[in-house]
Formats: C-alpha cells, structure tokens, sequence
C-alpha cells in the first residue's frame, strides 16, 4: 500500500494537515521524496492504544501502519522527552526507543507487571510471590526514588503515576539517569564510546536487562579496555538495543525525537553521538 495514510474501518479519514502547527507535526523530518510504501505490522501494544491515526513526515521509505501511529505518538509527546532528557541528563533517543521497541515489537494485549509507555517495570519475576510486600526492591522504578531522582512513592501511587504518560517518560529517563550515574560512580571502567549519557543502545540495554543491583555488580567485572558492547545476540524480536542498532530504526526514533542536546564530555577518542544515516534510500 502506497502513498495514502492508513486509516481502519470505522475511523475518520479526515487526518491532520501537515501543515498544522500541533505539537506532533512542527520540525518533522521531509517525507521520502520517492513516495511512502506501508506495511502491515504487529499491532500496537496495549499500552500505547491512544496512539493517532494520523500521518506524519519521515525520512524512511517503507513503514508499517502501527509504526506510523507510535510515530505520532512519539512527536506528540515529544516535549516531555525532551524534558526528561534535560532533567535527567540523557540521550533523548535512548527514552524514545524504550517506548516505540515496546509499542511495535513486544505488542501484548496487557502486561501484570509492565505499566504505562516503555512497559516501566513494578515488580520483576524472582519477587513475584513476595517482592510487593517488600515494595518491589529491584526494579528500576523503585530505584530510582531510593536514589533521590524521584520522590519516594507507595506501590499503589508508583503504579498509576507510571500509569499515566508523563509519569511513564519520567521514570524511563530516571532510569537511565541511574544507569549513568552508577557507571560513572564507578569510575565509568572499560570503554564506553559514545560516552553512556549519549549512548542510547547501552542505555536501552540495560533499561530492559537489568537492575541496579546486576549493573551495579558488573561495574565490578569490567576490565581496563573493555569496551560495552550489545553481545553478539543481534535479535531485534528480543532486544531493544539490537533493534536501535539497525540504522533504519534510529532513523525512525529520530524521525520522532530528533538528535540530542545536552553535552556530555567523553574521552578524547569518543565518537560523535551516534545518528542514523541521512538518506532516504533504506526500508
């Protein structure tokens, strides 16, 4: 299907110009100048079933029917991204693609522990029979209010904060703020090129696989010259970080976001911030 915005049984044809100044629509990329061809995806999972139906510009040439909604989406709330990025001092990407990988890869029709945008995590599997009572010790979320990056909440407020969509980037970025900073506490060991506040693939990596107490114990691990990598996994069905490494997916978070603005001073062989290749002639 070609050329025409995908719009289901039921739902208006009538899509926002691109020309209307809404927040989804202002600094979008040009559309890919030889047409836009789309495909049907997986669905969009649950947590993002508010996503429009509407079009909206990007540099890719081919791009599924859900990927164009949590495309909106993502534009929509593209100013409380922005706002986590500078409140917690990381890249703008790494939330975003949190957020788009859960929405148009781990589609679900509910989750008993994933809440809100990004699927934030309220207890993990090993304190399933008893973690709540202990108020969910491991899990991001609760981390980072133990560490000070946001106020202290019960479980029951935790959750419909992150229920709601501010509430949801927040705890996203407070997250891989901690990942930061426990990486820097350490000494930042090894080789982390880009440095980690501007390196969404580490951060989204360890977003989804990790926990503090687990990344806090692999600082230990890490040997003089070792540089962080992915692994060699390379499933993208599985993994945020693999997904975001395959350019035409950075491409599309930064169809969303854009690049990031904060500066983050590296070692003097980091990399620049990594970005998707400026062309239209990928999928």
């Amino acid at each position: 299907m070609a050329g025409n915005c995908p719009v289901p049984a039921g739902k208006s044809e009538r899509q926002p110009s691109v020309k209307d100044q809404t927040s989804p629509l202002i600094s979008t990329p040009s559309p890919s100048p030889t047409g836009l061809e789309y495909f049907k995806g997986k669905g969009v999972s649950f947590e993002l079933a508010d996503a429009p139906y509407m079009c909206v510009p990007t540099s890719l040439k081919k791009i599924s029917e859900d990927e164009m909604r949590v495309l909106a989406w993502l534009r929509m709330h593209k100013a409380e991204i922005v706002a986590a990025e500078s409140e917690f001092f990381v890249d703008r990407r790494a939330i975003a693609a949190a957020i788009g990988w859960e929405a148009t890869v781990n589609v679900l029709k509910k989750s008993w522990r994933g809440v809100g945008p990004g699927k934030n995590h309220v207890w993990n599997w090993k304190w399933q029979n008893w973690g709540l009572l202990l108020g969910d010790p491991m899990t991001w979320a609760k981390k980072v209010e133990d560490y000070g990056l946001l106020p202290p909440r019960s479980y029951d407020d935790r959750v419909k904060v992150i229920g709601t969509t501010a509430g949801a980037i927040q705890y996203i970025g407070a997250a891989m703020g901690l990942i930061a900073s426990i990486y820097e506490k350490a000494g930042s060991p090894g080789i982390c090129d880009p440095p980690i506040r501007l390196n969404p693939l580490i951060l989204v990596n360890e977003y989804q696989g990790s926990d503090a107490e687990k990344w806090s114990a692999r600082m230990k691990t890490i040997k003089p010259g070792e540089k962080l990598t992915l692994g060699t996994a390379r499933e993208p069905d599985k993994y945020m970080g693999d997904w975001l490494a395959d350019s035409r997916n950075l491409r599309f978070i930064e169809d969303a976001v854009g690049l990031p603005e904060i500066e983050v001073a590296g070692p003097k062989n980091a990399c620049e911030p990594i970005s998707a290749p400026d062309d239209t002639c990928g999928p």
